[in-house]
């Protein structure tokens, strides 16, 4: 059932394509996966959302791209919710990060119907889809509500770990100049023009607090599109702070682990990768 801003959702079936939110004519999809055995009460919740530079992206690609972590947390009870959300040129990055706090929210509004536990809540996302699962683990969701059709304390929900892959995690310059990613971004900005105030607050790095949630996050050694120094300053910076995190290198690895030197292979590779994101959700079981 369709109302003005989202589907309602029910309580049966293994899958459900859903509209999560609208934005004016813009229908935001999101694919719930039920667990495939029941485990619990109320699943917990693998919430996955997918990359594409913030100028491209599809729910069912992270499905894909996640295929075996969720094939191995559905069977240990787990639920899984992937989106899709706005993009450049069209949206800015406050609102692009809103979009995926009303995801959220959404599974907490629906959670008594869809058989969720929205306390118990781990999210992943790969390139600028690790972005935005950082920002959702770590930055404080009431400060992103952007054309927001829930209720920001009432349908809130708790992420209890954050399992990036490739992510961005700052969006200005460091002090020698040097970017976090090969390609531009001002076009995440208000009429693509760059805003250092707002990239601050829309860089996980930022948020990096001693109570942060347990973070594993991965990068390729190789990656020429999202440097891997992403990936170390927030590991270093949680460690500092002394905030539960995890780096795994992908060894000669690229932006999806794979290898990109001839005849080296690149270790671990995707398969190793989703393994261990099975592995570190163990914790919150």
């Amino acid at each position: 059932m369709m109302n003005d801003c989202y589907t309602v959702p029910n309580g049966t079936d293994e899958r459900q394509d859903l509209i999560y939110k609208m934005v004016g004519e813009t229908k935001l999809d999101m694919i719930f996966l039920a667990p495939t055995e029941k485990r619990y009460d109320r699943a917990p919740v693998y919430f996955v959302i997918p990359g594409g530079g913030w100028h491209s992206t599809s729910a069912q690609s992270m499905v894909g791209f996640s295929a075996k972590s969720i094939a191995t947390l559905r069977a240990r009870g787990w639920a899984v919710a992937s989106i899709s959300y706005r993009l450049t040129p069209n949206a800015v990055i406050d609102e692009i990060i809103s979009d995926c706090m009303d995801g959220g929210r959404y599974l907490a509004h629906f959670a008594d119907v869809l058989g969720i536990d929205p306390t118990r809540v781990l999210v992943s996302g790969h390139s600028a889809g690790g972005h935005l699962a950082l920002m959702v683990s770590h930055a404080p969701h009431a400060g992103f509500t952007a054309d927001s059709p829930f209720d920001a304390v009432a349908d809130d929900f708790i992420i209890v770990g954050s399992a990036p892959m490739s992510p961005i995690t700052y969006l200005y310059d460091d002090i020698g100049g040097n970017g976090p990613v090969s390609f531009r971004i001002e076009r995440l900005f208000r009429d693509s023009v760059y805003d250092l105030v707002a990239a601050h607050r829309a860089s996980p790095l930022d948020y990096v607090t001693p109570l942060s949630v347990p973070t594993l996050i991965m990068c390729g050694t190789h990656d020429t599109l999202v440097y891997p120094d992403n990936s170390v300053r927030f590991y270093d910076r949680s460690r500092a702070l002394g905030a539960p995190c995890e780096i795994i290198y992908s060894h000669l690895g690229g932006h999806c682990f794979e290898p990109l030197l001839e005849g080296a292979p690149s270790y671990p590779g995707m398969g190793e990768i989703q393994d261990r994101i099975s592995a570190f959700a163990e914790q919150f079981e």
